[in-house]
C-alpha cells in the first residue's frame, strides 16, 4: 500500500501517538497505536490514520495500491463515510491537533 507522501514523512520525523489533540495511528506493527490494529473497523477501501477517541475514525481512501490524501471521516454508529475539509494531514493537524493551543 502506497501512502501519502506527507503522512509518511510526519510519521518519520513524530511516529504514532498523540499529537495536541490528535490521536494518529503509526506505522510500527509493535505499537499500541499501529495503522493496521484500526483497519478492521473501517470499510475495506479506507484505512483509518487517526481516531476521535469516541469510536470513529479519520481516514484515507485507497484505490488499488495507492491511498489518497484527502481526508474522510467514518462514524461507527451510521457506518458513513463522509467527506472532511482536510486536503491532507497536515491541515488536519493544524485543524484538529493544535485546535485549543
Amino acid at each position: 500500500m502506497v501512502l501519502p507522501e506527507k503522512y509518511k514523512l510526519f510519521i518519520i520525523e513524530f511516529g504514532g501517538g498523540y499529537f495536541g489533540y490528535a490521536n494518529i495511528y503509526s506505522l510500527d506493527n509493535s505499537s499500541n497505536y499501529f495503522i493496521m490494529k484500526h483497519k478492521s473497523f473501517v470499510p475495506n477501501v479506507y484505512l483509518p490514520i487517526a481516531d476521535n477517541g469516541c469510536g470513529d475514525f479519520y481516514v484515507l481512501k485507497c484505490n488499488g495500491e495507492y491511498c489518497s490524501d484527502k481526508i474522510y471521516y467514518y462514524t461507527h454508529d451510521s457506518q458513513e463515510i463522509t467527506e472532511t475539509a482536510y486536503h491532507d494531514i497536515l491541515e488536519y493537524l493544524l485543524d484538529v491537533g493544535l485546535k485549543a493551543l
